[in-house]
């Protein structure tokens, strides 16, 4: 805000610094609001709100797109480096057609129970 202000007379009015702390004190609390707004839409912590309040709005806004740019690629490459490594390899028992035609009925409706996907794999193979 500037440092004065015009009246209705057309005079200039000082702006004391205790009024000029004021607002910027009530700039900081709704700046601090909307940048948890944008934090929460993110899925950023409020814990980093720290790096992007700012009492001049359009700072704040650049350095909250800035800020969750930054986040978004270094999750994403923590989530890529943790997913590293050689994928779990799923086998299926070695359950053959034989096997399967060879249960009793109590074995059967076990295995159904128990894995749906594989008593229907294996009775469709019968």
């Amino acid at each position: 805000m500037a440092e004065g202000t015009t009246t209705e007379q057309g005079t200039q009015a000082q702006v004391t610094p205790d009024y000029q702390a004021q607002i910027d004190s009530l700039t900081l609390t709704n700046n601090t609001y909307a940048a948890k707004e944008s934090f929460s839409k993110a899925g950023i912590p409020e814990s980093m709100l720290e790096f992007v309040i700012n009492t001049d709005k359009e700072k704040q806004d650049k350095a909250i797109e800035n800020f969750t740019t930054a986040w978004n690629k270094a999750m994403k490459g923590a989530v890529t480096e943790k997913m590293k490594g050689v994928a779990p390899v799923i086998t299926t028992p070695q359950v053959g057609v034989k096997k399967f035609t060879d249960m009793t009925y109590s074995e059967r409706l076990a295995l159904k129970q128990s894995n749906p996907t594989m008593y229907e794999t294996m009775r469709k193979q019968f």
